[in-house]
């Protein structure tokens, strides 16, 4: 499927803007705890580090924000990028609609204060509202196809290869 630009540049936006949702959420986790390899050791599943702050990121945070970016890149760089979008998007809602339920839980709201969860569902209303209107914007933003009376344009025939072949062979033959 063939984008828009302005399809594109919608997309490279959203894909943006979820970046930076993210981005926020890294930066508040290294930024809660003393040592920063520590929390990276935690996202590598080491869980009996001790951290001064519950983290509230895990590695498939790091890994959605490196699909965002990827995908920014290439809605920008791309017209058939329709495809990074949709996946972008189905990937940001599979990932996000399930903490949804988490966060009211008694679990989460032992764990972290009221302010936190409160951010942590705006930004999870956020960036679903954004996974959703990224696969609405591949689908709507696609080119129109072509009027089918127009003709295509063609490779060129054997004809024009051989003429192009001659005088370059000829050439050759006089040195």
């Amino acid at each position: 499927m063939i984008l828009t630009r302005g399809a594109r540049i919608t997309g490279a936006v959203l894909c943006a803007l979820l970046a930076v949702i993210v981005a926020g959420w890294l930066v508040r986790d290294f930024r809660a705890v003393e040592e920063p390899a520590d929390l990276v050791r935690y996202w590598a599943g080491y869980y009996d580090v001790r951290l001064s702050a519950v983290p509230t990121t895990s590695a498939d945070d790091v890994a959605l924000l490196v699909v965002y970016l990827v995908a920014v890149f290439a809605a920008l760089r791309s017209s058939v990028a329709a495809t990074a979008l949709v996946a972008t998007g189905v990937v940001t809602l599979a990932m996000r609609l399930p903490g949804l339920w988490n966060i009211g839980e008694f679990a989460m709201s032992a764990r972290f204060a009221d302010d936190l969860r409160t951010r942590a569902l705006i930004c999870a209303f956020a960036a679903l509202a954004a996974g959703l209107a990224l696969v609405i914007t591949a689908g709507a933003g696609r080119r129109p196809p072509r009027d089918f009376s127009e003709r295509t344009p063609t490779r060129p025939g054997q004809g024009a290869s051989v003429t192009a072949f001659l005088p370059r062979f000829g050439e050759h033959e006089h040195d």
